[in-house]
């Protein structure tokens, strides 16, 4: 299969797949239902800061009154989603489990039958990865990779194939890991991206987005062969502008990345060639590597 496990790294099973009863359910009784377009506009309007409780207390209600019925009256993926997305935004130490949480409730009412309507697609399950991604968890992200592949593959849930932001996800997990053997594993999963692209799998391969993750993988590693592994992936993105495979030039944020790997070696002299490169490539017309404050200031910090 072209989905086996060592292309997947998919880990063992996990305590991932959390009960669907939880704490986080709603404790308003009341007998009286509000319509559900009520409800959809309590999403909307709550779903930032303080009032991502109150959001959420509202898609429980949803999922207890609108599971069943019509389809214009039902629970579905994108009122799941907004608040999903919502928790990934925030910067609650508990966010991820509370969207994990949520991804858990949906493929249980999926998968059961009792709502076809919130089968989770690449943007839930992708949303959810981001939340721990943000905070460094790779192990977290990786597992909800994890249920993405096995819900497309197994589930045959097409709507979950993932994406290049998907595998992105995961790279910027590594990026804010911490941990020396992040580009390590940050090539692992771009080694995965490209086997997908050449056996079509997936449709995009890497972006500069993704690219930037890898870098700052590098950068952020401390390993004394950080400043060379980081300027390659930049002499790469190059290479695939220019042959196309790459639709956009490396920006500022690429740049002061592969700077800063050097400086962090104290490698003045390094990081100034690299300005040098960033500077020329922005007179050649690249107005996106244009130096900015943070370019400078790596070389004095």
């Amino acid at each position: 299969s072209s989905f086996s496990k060592d292309m997947v790294f998919v880990p063992h099973r996990s305590s991932t797949k959390a009960s669907t009863r939880n704490n986080y359910d709603d404790k308003d009784n009341s007998d009286d239902i509000p319509d559900i377009q009520e409800l959809r506009d309590q999403l909307s309007v709550n779903r930032y800061g303080n009032g991502l409780e109150q959001a959420e207390v509202a898609l429980r209600k949803m999922f207890r009154w609108y599971s069943e019925g019509e389809e214009s009256h039902r629970v579905n993926v994108v009122d799941c989603t907004k608040v999903i997305h919502s928790w990934t935004k925030s910067r609650r130490k508990d966010a991820p489990q509370r969207a994990l949480s949520l991804l858990n409730e949906m493929v249980s009412m999926y998968e059961s039958g009792r709502n076809k309507a919130v089968q989770p697609d690449v943007f839930t399950y992708t949303s959810v990865m981001n939340a721990f991604a943000q905070r460094g968890d790779v192990n977290g992200a990786t597992r909800v990779f994890g249920m993405q592949v096995k819900d497309y593959k197994e589930n045959q849930n097409f709507s979950a194939k993932p994406n290049i932001r998907t595998f992105t996800a995961l790279i910027n997990a590594w990026s804010k890991s911490g941990r020396e053997d992040a580009p390590n594993g940050a090539q692992k999963i771009l080694d995965v991206v490209d086997k997908w692209v050449d056996i079509g799998e997936l449709d995009e391969g890497p972006t500069i987005v993704t690219y930037n993750c890898m870098i700052s993988c590098w950068a952020k590693s401390n390993r004394p062969d950080a400043p060379r592994g980081a300027e390659k992936l930049l002499d790469t993105m190059i290479d695939k502008q220019k042959s196309g495979d790459l639709d956009e030039s490396p920006n500022a944020v690429t740049y002061n990345s592969v700077m800063s790997a050097y400086a962090k070696q104290g490698d003045v002299v390094g990081a100034q060639k690299v300005l040098d490169r960033m500077q020329m490539d922005y007179d050649a017309g690249n107005k996106a590597a244009k130096p900015t404050i943070r370019s400078y200031s790596v070389l004095i910090d």
